[in-house]
């Protein structure tokens, strides 16, 4: 199975047939458009089996997967943090859209690994992740920064290795 995420900076609906070329299975988008509003028939045409949330109709997360792949998604409330969408795909394993931006009034991107730890810290026991699942999206974080923000993303790495999850992007 083929899996894609990708920050399309706002204009998914406009660029998504250019990464339709890499024939993925399932798209872990952010900053996409809600498809419910669109007029576009082939955005629409795309988006037959998908997830999406946000507070901005033009500015949200999305999950879209092709019409033979099976997307459930999962009784898991948010708690109040945004752009999580929890699913279970084809009955075999759970994946996580994440699109880590807590608050739009200046809140520091040092805090953004935060909002995965807090999701995870509030869904630990639910089942929902192991060490079959996968998490993808826009952490809006990197180790490689200095200070607080390298210091919340070893906390996630850390936390998230207590169900035997891995971070691919370190060792890769």
């Amino acid at each position: 199975m083929r899996i894609i995420s990708w920050n399309a900076n706002g204009k998914f609906r406009e660029k998504f047939p250019f990464i339709l070329n890499e024939d993925a299975d399932i798209y872990v988008i952010q900053e996409c458009e809600n498809p419910e509003i669109s007029n576009s028939d082939e955005y629409i045409e795309f988006a037959s089996n998908y997830y999406w949330v946000g507070e901005n109709q033009y500015y949200g997360l999305g999950i879209f997967a092709k019409n033979n792949v099976k997307l459930e998604l999962m009784d898991l409330d948010a708690k109040g943090l945004r752009y999580f969408i929890p699913v279970n795909v084809n009955d075999d394993f759970n994946l996580l859209g994440v699109w880590t931006n807590p608050d739009m009034d200046g809140t520091k991107t040092s805090y953004y690994p935060k909002e995965i730890t807090k999701y995870y810290e509030e869904h630990k026991d639910s089942g929902f992740f192991n060490e079959d699942m996968i998490i993808c999206g826009d952490f809006n974080c990197d180790v490689r920064l200095k200070g607080s923000h390298a210091k919340n993303v070893c906390e996630v790495i850390e936390k998230l290795s207590e169900c035997g999850l891995v971070d691919i992007y370190i060792i890769s």
